[in-house]
């Protein structure tokens, strides 16, 4: 009884406190219109530089390329034979070196020069390569087509693959090239077409001089040569180039999500 009178004395008693932190809301700043649009004219400004950037680097390689090419013409004995084999090892290392700085991987120019050892297979496929398209020329000249599109990624899978032989290169090489077709002829015409326009350039700038001067059919035929070739080095290879190799990463990328969408499933 005693008990039960002090707890009711005492109806009060002493509580620990307990404390309990605030949880604290950040709050995140959403940034601004303008500083958006502004970090997107820079990036969209980057990008621009880096393509800038890329398409002369890809014209000095080019010319690295014909350099050495036209050099190899006047070795004797060699000189008929020699500029086809340069051509065909530097032209893997050309769309080697496109791949590269498409991708933002770092390369230099020494990259052109590709290994030895990769010759032998380079060389056998471009032979298969050139009999295959001239075999389907003999026909008509579209299947001629079809067929030098669908080879066109050869170079660059020989370029990052060493373990598939010739005829691995271009089935894959024909695998990937579906649906990309009329995109590299439709840049194919356009480089042909650049180069028929400053060659029809020149020798209109010509036929104006030949009103008031008589100018020498040689010189007609050597500057009109020259504006194509000039055109066809600086332009038309260059944007062939990166036409095929962007191309070729697309599909590469397209058949990677098929086949993780595959395995998925």
């Amino acid at each position: 009884m005693s008990e039960d009178k002090t707890k009711k004395a005492n109806p009060k008693t002493k509580q620990k406190r307990v404390y309990k932190p605030k949880a604290q809301t950040v709050k995140v700043s959403a940034k601004p219109k303008v500083v958006a649009e502004k970090e997107e004219q820079s990036n969209a400004k980057l990008f621009v530089e880096n393509s800038d950037k890329t398409v002369y680097d890809v014209i000095l390689a080019n010319l690295i390329a014909l350099t050495a090419v036209a050099l190899s013409a006047f070795i004797p004995v060699l000189s008929l034979a020699l500029p086809f084999l340069v051509f065909i090892y530097f032209e893997v290392g050309l769309y080697g070196f496109v791949l590269n700085k498409e991708t933002n991987k770092p390369c230099k120019y020494e990259d052109l020069f590709v290994s030895i050892k990769k010759y032998v297979k380079i060389f056998c496929t471009a032979i298969v390569k050139i009999f295959m398209i001239l075999f389907w020329s003999l026909f008509l000249i579209v299947p001629g087509v079809i067929c030098a599109l669908n080879y066109a990624f050869s170079c660059l899978i020989i370029k990052e693959s060493d373990e598939l032989d010739v005829k691995g290169v271009l089935m894959l090489s024909k695998e990937l090239a579906i649906g990309y077709r009329w995109q590299m002829f439709f840049y194919m015409l356009l480089s042909a077409a650049s180069v028929c326009i400053s060659m029809t350039f020149v020798f209109s700038i010509i036929l104006l001089f030949d009103l008031f001067l008589v100018v020498p059919s040689t010189i007609y035929i050597v500057l009109v040569l020259m504006a194509g070739l000039l055109d066809f080095v600086i332009l038309a290879v260059p944007m062939c180039e990166i036409a095929i190799t962007d191309c070729y990463i697309l599909a590469k990328q397209q058949k990677l999500t098929k086949s993780i969408n595959s395995s998925n499933a």
